[in-house]
């Protein structure tokens, strides 16, 4: 004999079948939807409830859980990431976060800072476990991790290990989780006193320069600020060893990185500018070949890792580049997004859209064969103009199948350069925006997306898959399907389940075909 599905819709649960041997076990077969008359169904209703009540409430007739993962570590498949089981992964995330641009470099608060106005805040363990917890219960499943070269090295060689220790300790907290670390250097306009972030001041041509946090229009220093332009050319032409240091810096962020579980791979530098140069030439001649070496050397401490490279970060605007990608294989192309309007004149005045701002981007990466993820998209937060606006990114991140991680996610009070972008306030009060970002995707599917879709409003999505035996995972936070979440699957056999401790749904298929996957609320 084998089990199949009564499905009594009328009841929102599903109750065990058991047929001959050799009937067809497709959920979508006749023999699911026989009435109770049947004899193997004759015993009462009520006892049936009363015995099955696991069926009832995950959608299985039998225990039916997430694989384990023997590391959380994905390979490049042409366009696609896949993990260590084979399944299509898609990338979810935030940046974590802004805050960790100055002193003392973390997105949140906590005692040991040594700062007067965090001194009141838990310890950095209890507020890292806090912070990383909220992550998981979003749903999502990777970060990138704001990494700071002052932070790590404030005088040339003497390496703050405390600052390493406790950013690896981010990384391990998340990994734990289930949640996927990106390694991110991140800069922007160099260093602080440029009203930037990142360089340590000694990497200046005057490391007695006062550090600034209070420019609001710091980013027109990409704008032709010739002290600005200055500082990256004697970068990129190795001015008093910079890039030997660079590389050193590399080495022990990685050596250090590397073996945390959770740790997928390394942003060499987020949004390189030009200088003085002709971004066109720049991108090809300059760009590419510091890729194709960092890849090198990241590779000789950390075999296997993903390498993230970014065009110039005035890319994000017009979102066009010379720039392909570089030799040596697993690498993800890792653009940004802002609309202009949206950043001129915030979300809720400005018009946009999002598919036909990102389709360059999606040509580019079907042009190489090369994985994308769009590693900052976001906007002022604190109004629903906000929560509309991520959600139109999300939107076409699900059009494009594009990986993407939101700027950003950080719970201080004080603000870098008056930007506030993160989807939480002080403490980690929820903006509207977080309503945008908890939202259901397909996180491993086994066998190849072909498309999805999400409806926030009505909570309905629909999974279309090259599906292979295997389990696919959806996330489905919680908070989304309180009630619980239910699906149906048409095209190859298989079963579902409801998973709420983990906030999943799960479709196993044993067959391979065209599958289609619809899921929503338990209503």
């Amino acid at each position: 004999m084998a089990w199949g599905l009564v499905h009594l819709d009328h009841l929102g649960c599903h109750l065990p079948l058991r047929y001959p041997d050799g009937m067809p076990s497709h959920p979508q077969s006749p023999v699911f939807h026989l009435s109770l008359h049947v004899s193997h169904l004759a015993l009462p209703l009520c006892t049936l409830l009363a015995a099955l009540p696991t069926a009832c409430n995950d959608g299985s007739s039998a225990p039916l859980s997430p694989p384990e993962l023997p590391t959380l570590r994905v390979t490049v498949d042409g366009l696609r990431l896949r993990d260590a089981l084979g399944r299509e992964v898609l990338l979810r995330g935030v940046n974590a976060g802004g805050r960790s641009k100055f002193d003392p470099f973390f997105p949140f608060p906590f005692a040991e800072s040594g700062r007067a106005d965090q001194a009141g805040e838990p310890p950095f363990a209890e507020a890292l476990e806090t912070y990383t917890a909220r992550v998981a219960t979003w749903g999502l499943d990777v970060v990138r991790l704001t990494f700071s070269w002052e932070g790590l090295e404030p005088t040339r060689g003497e390496w703050d290990s405390e600052y390493l220790d406790r950013y690896a300790a981010m990384a391990e907290s998340f990994g734990r989780r289930g949640v996927r670390v990106i390694v991110d250097f991140h800069q922007d306009a160099f260093a602080s006193p440029l009203c930037g972030d990142g360089f340590p001041l000694w990497a200046l041509p005057d490391p007695a320069m006062t550090p600034r946090t209070d420019c609001s229009r710091w980013f027109q220093g990409y704008l032709g600020d010739a002290e600005v332009d200055a500082v990256y050319d004697r970068f990129w032409a190795n001015g008093g060893g910079l890039r030997d240091d660079f590389e050193a810096m590399w080495r022990r962020v990685a050596e250090r990185l590397w073996p945390v579980e959770g740790v997928i791979g390394f942003d060499v530098m987020n949004e390189p500018h030009y200088g003085t140069a002709d971004v066109d030439e720049w991108s090809p001649a300059v760009l590419r070949p510091f890729f194709e070496r960092m890849a090198t050397v990241l590779r000789e401490v950390a075999p296997g890792a993903l390498i993230f490279f970014e065009p110039s970060g005035v890319d994000a605007a017009d979102h066009v580049t010379t720039l392909e990608p570089p030799a040596g294989g697993a690498m993800v192309f890792a653009p940004h997004y802002y609309a202009a309007a949206v950043f001129l004149l915030g979300p809720d005045a400005a018009t946009y859209d999002t598919d036909a701002d990102l389709a360059p981007w999606a040509t580019w990466a079907a042009t190489y064969g090369v994985p994308l993820l769009l590693g900052e998209f976001g906007s002022v937060t604190g109004t629903d103009g906000g929560r509309r606006y991520l959600a139109a990114n999300f939107a076409s991140l699900d059009h494009y199948l594009f990986h993407g991680t939101v700027w950003d996610y950080s719970t201080a009070h004080d603000l870098w350069n008056e930007e506030a972008f993160s989807v939480t306030g002080w403490g980690g009060e929820e903006t509207p925006s977080v309503e945008a970002l908890v939202r259901a995707y397909p996180r491993a599917v086994a066998g190849r997306i072909e498309s999805f879709v999400w409806d926030a409003e009505t909570r309905h999505g629909m999974l279309v898959i090259a599906a292979a035996p295997g389990v696919t995972e959806l996330a489905a936070p919680v908070r989304l399907f309180p009630e619980g979440a239910t699906a149906t699957l048409a095209g190859v056999p298989g079963r579902w389940a409801w998973d709420r401790a983990r906030g999943l749904l799960l479709v196993e298929t044993t067959a391979a075909g065209s599958a289609t996957i619809e899921f929503g609320p338990v209503e």
